[in-house]
């Protein structure tokens, strides 16, 4: 099986260290594409082959767009009608419909998917959904190939990759931006900075750890660190009357809706 994947960065990158750590591909057999040349020296040192032209590497098993979306249309005009029809097309591009995809291409074997950031670490989460062309056989290869960066999810709607954005892939941002805004209240205690974010990282690891392994519910273990008349019931009785569950609510649908307008 042979690979070419249009863009190295962040996600492109995750990819082939993904492909290569599982052995789903001899590096000889991964290619990867970019303009900048200085982005494709940081890849090669994973031994796989690299080139700035896209139009000679378009030959494989599977081609992956890597790019971000709004440069989806440029590239489209480079490489469209040139793409063989044996191969298999996958896109990690948010808000781009396989539909949009064919038009612009000039080919039918597309699949299109949605992973998030975490994947750099293996730990990723990827939806996905397969144009009728693509074969129970062929799945089951991309299955693996997702399944090599964390959780892959094949869809029955490609709707639903739309569920998909608004969650895991844009889900990353709003943690990190609550740990971020955790971490600017930790500043009013009496614990240095340094310390600060070591021991808010390992109280949420730990309280993951904890929800992951108990088999019990996030409410029911909740309410076993609530006391009544305890700091915990204090401090959620801010959040609550914050109204966060609505708050939340509002900001996945807006992601949502988002990602359909992108679409």
């Amino acid at each position: 099986m042979t690979i070419t994947i249009i863009g190295s960065g962040n996600m492109g990158t995750a990819l082939v260290k993904g492909f290569l750590q599982k052995k789903l591909v001899k590096p000889k057999d991964l290619i990867v594409t970019d303009q900048s040349e200085e982005k494709l020296k940081n890849i090669q040192k994973l031994g796989v082959w690299t080139s700035t032209n896209n139009q000679k590497v378009l030959k494989s098993d599977i081609l992956i767009f890597a790019v971000k979306p709004q440069s989806f249309p440029e590239l489209a005009k480079e490489i469209a009608k040139k793409i063989p029809k044996k191969t298999i097309v996958i896109s990690i591009m948010a808000g781009i419909g396989i539909g949009t995809m064919k038009q612009h291409l000039g080919h039918q074997r597309i699949i299109r998917s949605m992973p998030n950031t975490p994947a750099m670490v293996g730990e990723g989460v990827t939806g996905w959904f397969a144009d009728k062309s693509i074969s129970a056989s062929e799945k089951k290869k991309i299955q693996k190939l997702f399944e090599s960066t964390g959780l892959a999810i094949e869809v029955k709607r490609e709707d639903q990759l739309n569920d998909f954005t608004a969650l895991s892939g844009s889900g990353p941002g709003f943690f990190f931006y609550v740990f971020e805004q955790w971490l600017k209240a930790i500043r009013g205690l009496n614990i240095p900075n340094e310390q600060a974010s070591k021991i808010l990282a390992k109280t949420l690891q730990g309280s993951l750890k904890l929800l992951e392994t108990s088999g019990e519910t996030p409410e029911k273990l909740r309410a076993k660190v609530t006391s009544k008349g305890g700091t915990t019931e204090a401090g959620l009785k801010i959040l609550q009357k914050a109204q966060l569950e609505k708050l939340f609510a509002k900001t996945l649908k807006t992601a949502y809706n988002r990602s359909k307008q992108l679409g």
